[in-house]
């Protein structure tokens, strides 16, 4: 039987996004637009974490939808009856899934311009 192990990185990307979606929630910006400002430069740092082309793309899907996830989870405050809960658990990833194509760009275009920056200074 084969082992599953998910690298480092992931774990990073997730502890990161578990954060800031806690502290988006509670304590940033309080519901303001200026929210994704603090999630974008964190998807570009997942972007410099990257081995690869395909990583970056991966890092940052997983990073956007736990992050979009996560925040839309703890930013709903209201007491919920258990017909909301289900509604919440069904509608909630729709929204994460663009977090996730959000978080995946961003990556991918951080880890391009690594390369890019990469290949001007080996040409010098």
């Amino acid at each position: 039987m084969r082992k599953l192990s998910i690298p480092a990185t992931y774990w990073v990307a997730l502890a990161a996004a578990v954060i800031l979606a806690f502290l988006s929630s509670h304590y940033l910006f309080n519901g303001s637009v200026a929210n994704v400002i603090p999630w974008g430069i964190m998807a570009i740092g997942c972007g410099f974490l990257a081995q690869g082309k395909r990583h970056a793309w991966k890092l940052g899907a997983v990073y956007g939808f736990a992050l979009s996830f996560l925040f839309l989870w703890l930013d709903n405050t209201s007491h919920k009856s258990l017909k909301q809960f289900f509604e919440l658990l069904a509608l909630i990833p729709l929204p994460s899934l663009f977090g996730a194509l959000c978080g995946a760009i961003l990556s991918r275009l951080a880890f391009g311009l690594r390369k890019a920056r990469q290949s001007l200074s080996s040409k010098k």
